[in-house]
């Protein structure tokens, strides 16, 4: 059932590559490094924040639940390695108006992919479980063009 629904996610969504090199490599080693414990399932995602016309700051994090998914504006999917990575869009540009997000049943299918259990909660009681607490380690990285300029670690 997992495959079948990475198909439909593949056929039904756009899945991008990045085509910055040094991003692609930061976020595989934030995937690497970064455990956050006490969490069975960690996801990474990515969050574009313009800070001018050739200046950028990506935000790397995890997401543990179905909430990020339902509550969070996703935009598209970057395949880095074997991850298939959520990527919001924020920042100046857009003033908090999200203009790319995903469609309600895309949204199901990412939720029955990465947590197949919340959507049988959701089946069974017409809501997702509550998202869990959790303080998450996120990098911030700013780039200039296409080289890091930046990067910042810290607990949020």
């Amino acid at each position: 059932m997992v495959r079948i629904l990475y198909l439909v996610l593949i056929i039904c969504n756009p899945i991008l590559d990045i085509d910055n090199k040094a991003l692609e490599r930061e976020i595989i080693h934030y995937v690497r490094t970064v455990k956050e414990p006490g969490f069975k399932k960690q996801y990474p995602y990515v969050t574009i924040n313009d800070l001018k016309a050739d200046t950028v700051e990506y935000q790397i994090s995890y997401f543990f639940s179905s909430a990020f998914l339902e509550c969070q504006p996703i935009a598209f999917f970057a395949k880095i390695d074997s991850l298939l990575v959520p990527v919001q869009i924020k920042g100046f540009l857009f003033k908090d108006e999200f203009l790319f997000k995903l469609k309600e049943k895309s949204i199901r299918d990412c939720i029955a992919l990465y947590f197949p259990e919340d959507l049988i909660y959701y089946q069974e009681c017409n809501t997702y479980p509550p998202p869990p607490t959790a303080r998450v380690t996120v990098w911030k990285l700013v780039f200039k063009g296409n080289k890091l300029i930046k990067k910042n670690i810290s607990i949020e």
